[in-house]
């Protein structure tokens, strides 16, 4: 009996007990919850027949359950399963990845049909040719092994071959394309090779496989679509982890919490139908949270969406989230799918079409990969292809799309106004000007006018003028007729002035000539008075000694002279004093008078005496 419990568990828990956006991996098994009927059933569809659909709805889990759930249970069943991709390029057209059992996604890998265990590389690329003959070749050396081949999101064979190219590449899609089908139509057809076939696609590319169900019909028959779990599933899927190993992840999501949570998620899924991203993002941001209940109460399970992944795209650098935002919006379809996009492609749709620098973009691709796990890198050969790790990001990215492009909208919005109000205030001031000029040329005119009307007046005034000007130019024409003539009179005059010059020159130095030799005469002459002279002064100076010592003498005489005198007045003037004071005005008036007189005769001489005696 088929059962869909597997024996090959990895050897340790992974670190987290949600998965958050991302899909559930092989190591992940151990935390894969309320898929168990829908695992058992994808197995005996995959036993009974050679090659099975299985599709469903975008983010209803078909990749998390192939991994986590139908993988170990193909193995018990004997099965070596191998997980495969298709790529546009002739001659390389399938892509084997390995399957890791190490929760870094490193070897140790599963065992494969087209890689040795010794091969430590993590994904081979074949062409359709080396896939069919690894195949033989395995029928003759390992008759027991039971090739599995999953075809994961074979989707791609639409959107990589059908809508993605363009140009030149076109032709080599359809070739790539058609080589893909012949290998799948022949593992199809040869009952000899004992290989099973699974796709795994989404629901909305099933009429897109069209060419594959007409070469292969019975596969329409032998199909299984995959539902979201119940809303009954939900207390198992958050609390599963905590109850199966209890203690092993630390921190738990409290029942009551659980609780709350289901019944929140419940209402945001009126249809029964669960969105399983949705409730590993919310799961896991409570499970990180310091305090779980609080957050939930404040954010509730939008809030914890946006958180995340705002949070996630809100751990760029500022200036690569619009490229950011730019990138994603090129990883979903104009139909709302999921589009995988090579690294050529993306960067320079994004370089042409925003305007934004290469190594930017470059740089945000990078972030968008490693630091918020939102894109998934995978390489085919020699080129790197980009797409979304989840379709629960479509919404939210269109809808940053469209905030982006209504930004860039409104950036333009006020461009423009900003280029109106330049318009508005260089009219304004166009005007301003205009009217200053206006102004000026009626000042200009006005003042033109009055200078006119002033010429005018003036011009009468200026006639006078210029006729009085013409007169006294005549006048003075004719006056320096006149200062020419005499000019010309005193001209003759110097010229006769410069020859009697030249005839009293000639005289000069003959007169000249003559009272030099009289001069030298004279000089002679001068000589011998001189030296008469110097007799002459000697003998003055001689008298002069003797005029003085005589003088001397004199004077001794005269002072000896003069003091006998003037005592002798002085005395006199005394006695006569003493009379007139002895005498009877009335009585004697006569002798009074002449006693008066006399005394005044006396004071003459006295002063007479003195001035004499002063002088000397």
């Amino acid at each position: 009996m088929l059962t869909a419990t597997a024996t090959l568990v990895p050897a340790a828990l992974p670190e987290s007990p949600f998965r958050g956006i991302e899909s559930f991996r092989y190591v992940d098994q151990p935390i894969f919850f309320a898929r168990n009927e829908d695992t058992r059933k994808l197995l005996r569809y995959v036993a009974v027949y050679r090659g099975v659909l299985f599709y469903g709805e975008s983010g209803c889990g078909k990749s998390s359950l192939i991994n986590a759930g139908f993988i170990p249970a193909i193995i018990d069943e004997g099965f070596t399963p191998d997980r495969l991709r298709v790529q546009p390029k002739p001659g390389e057209e399938i892509i084997v990845e390995r399957i890791s059992t190490k929760d870094t996604g490193e070897a140790p890998y599963l065992p494969s049909s087209f890689i040795g265990d010794e091969n430590s590389a993590s994904r081979v690329v074949l062409s359709t040719d080396k896939l069919r003959d690894r195949l033989q070749e395995l029928r003759a050396s390992s008759p027991t092994r039971r090739p599995l081949l999953i075809f994961d999101q074979f989707e791609e064979f639409a959107t990589l071959f059908e809508e993605a190219p363009r140009g030149d590449d076109i032709e080599s899609a359809q070739q790539a394309q058609q080589a893909i089908l012949k290998l799948i139509v022949e593992l199809q057809r040869d009952v000899t090779l004992p290989v099973k076939l699974l796709f795994s696609f989404r629901e909305d590319y099933l009429a897109k496989l069209s060419k594959l169900i007409s070469l292969w019909p019975d596969l329409s028959d032998q199909s299984l679509r995959l539902t979201p779990p119940s809303k009954d599933a939900l207390p198992t899927i958050i609390r599963g982890s905590f109850e199966k190993y209890p203690g092993s992840f630390g921190k738990e999501l409290s029942a009551n919490l659980t609780d709350e949570l289901v019944t929140a998620l419940e209402a945001r899924n009126e249809g029964g139908k669960l969105n399983l991203s949705e409730v590993q993002i919310a799961c896991l941001q409570l499970w990180k949270a310091g305090d779980p209940e609080v957050l939930f109460k404040a954010k509730g399970v939008q809030g914890l969406l946006e958180d995340y992944l705002s949070d996630s795209l809100n751990r760029l650098p500022e200036n690569l989230r619009d490229p950011a935002v730019a990138l994603l919006s090129r990883m979903v379809t104009p139909s709302g799918t999921r589009n995988i996009v090579s690294e050529y492609d993306l960067i320079s749709q994004v370089c042409e079409d925003e305007g934004i620098p290469e190594d930017r973009v470059k740089e945000a691709c990078q972030a968008l990969v490693q630091q918020t796990k939102l894109v998934r890198r995978e390489r085919r050969y020699d080129t790197y292809f980009y797409d979304i790790v989840s379709e629960f990001l479509v919404p939210w990215i269109r809808r940053k799309k469209f905030e982006r492009n209504a930004e860039i909208e409104r950036r333009k919005l006020e461009v423009i106004e900003k280029r109106k109000r330049r318009k508005v205030f260089a009219f304004a001031l166009a005007s301003l000007v205009l009217a200053l000029a206006i102004g000026l040329t009626a000042f200009l005119i006005i003042r033109e006018r009055n200078r006119t009307i002033t010429f005018q007046q003036q011009t009468g005034y200026l006639k006078i003028l210029q006729e009085k000007a013409v007169q006294d130019a005549q006048s003075a024409q004719a006056r320096a007729e006149q200062e020419r003539k005499q000019a010309d009179e005193m001209a003759m005059v110097a010229e006769y002035a410069r020859a009697h010059a030249v005839q009293e020159q000639q005289a000069a130095l003959k007169e000249y000539t003559d009272v030099s030799a009289q001069f030298q005469a004279l000089q002679k002459t001068s000589d011998g008075l001189k030296k008469e002279n110097d007799k002459l002064n000697q003998k003055i100076q001689d008298l002069n000694s003797q005029v003085l010592q005589a003088n001397s003498k004199a004077r001794s005489q005269t002072d000896a002279l003069f003091k006998e005198t003037y005592s002798g007045l002085v005395d006199t003037e005394r006695k006569m004093n003493e009379l007139r004071k002895q005498l009877d005005p009335k009585l004697n008036y006569q002798a009074y008078q002449l006693s008066g007189q006399i005394q005044s005769q006396l004071s003459k001489v006295r002063s007479d005496l003195r001035s004499v005696e002063f002088k000397y």
